[in-house]
């Protein structure tokens, strides 16, 4: 690989930098929340989405993933830490101990 190539590997366009902003900012607002309520248990899961997050990064510097796929991903991992740490009402049905939307049954018992 010319060392042409492999600079033009690093840069990013403005919308692959949105996408990085927004992964972090969320991720930092998810670590900080996570600290703040000392929930040990997702800042280990921080821990693991930031391994995968990496792992995705590692990925599309290699075959360059489309834009989309990048915010579809970034959207989805936003997702899984609202779920752990946006609360709910405590009158909403839930399966499990703690009342945050990944333990919300939407119709309960058959669509979580």
């Amino acid at each position: 690989m010319t060392e042409s190539a492999s600079t033009n590997r690093f840069r990013f366009s403005a919308a692959e930098i949105g996408v990085i902003v927004f992964t972090a900012g969320y991720m930092a607002i998810s670590l900080l929340a996570s600290a703040l309520l000392k929930n040990q248990e997702f800042v280990f899961y921080s821990v693991v989405m930031c391994v995968l997050i990496a792992a995705v990064a590692v990925v599309h510097l290699r075959v360059r993933l489309y834009v989309g796929t990048l915010w579809g991903l970034s959207v989805w991992g936003l997702a899984h830490m609202a779920g752990g740490l946006m609360p709910i009402p405590t009158s909403w049905p839930i399966h499990g101990d703690s009342h945050v939307l990944y333990n919300w049954w939407l119709v309960p018992g058959l669509l979580k």
